[in-house]
């Protein structure tokens, strides 16, 4: 996270804007890489009541709906990891912690992780699994 606020910082921008490929073709998988699981399980839910809601109520949801979300989830999603650095900077300051506790509390919050990906992907595709298959039931 740091790498992103320290860029942010000289370019002075509060948000940096870059497409990232992973973050597009699987944003859960991306989420996961990153450790945003506050992120995922918003993006997994609303997608599982789209899902639901759409099985219910027998309508088709268009590709393009969720095409167009990924593009520009992709488009945000290193300044989605600014973010929330930002975000937990700000609580950590407000706790009165030093400079160097906050940057040691910061240090590996959005630090890569393979292993999470790949739980992250699966997570996404067995609550999407679950939900399409109880809607298709529950018809």
């Amino acid at each position: 996270m740091l790498a992103y606020y320290d860029k942010a910082k000289t370019k002075r921008k509060a948000i940096v804007f870059s497409f990232d490929w992973l973050a597009f073709f699987v944003l859960p998988a991306w989420l996961g890489y990153r450790r945003q699981w506050a992120l995922w399980a918003t993006l997994t839910v609303s997608i599982a009541v789209i899902t639901a809601g759409a099985a219910l109520l027998d309508v088709h949801v268009p590709g393009g709906a969720f095409g167009g979300g990924l593009i520009a989830m992709a488009l945000m999603a290193r300044g989605l990891l600014l973010t929330s650095a930002n975000s937990l900077y700000s609580k950590l300051k407000q706790r009165g912690l030093a400079a160097d506790a906050i940057r040691a509390e910061l240090a590996n919050k959005a630090a890569p992780s393979v292993g999470l990906a790949i739980a992250g992907l699966l997570g996404a595709l067995v609550v999407q699994g679950l939900v399409a298959a109880l809607a298709r039931l529950a018809r």
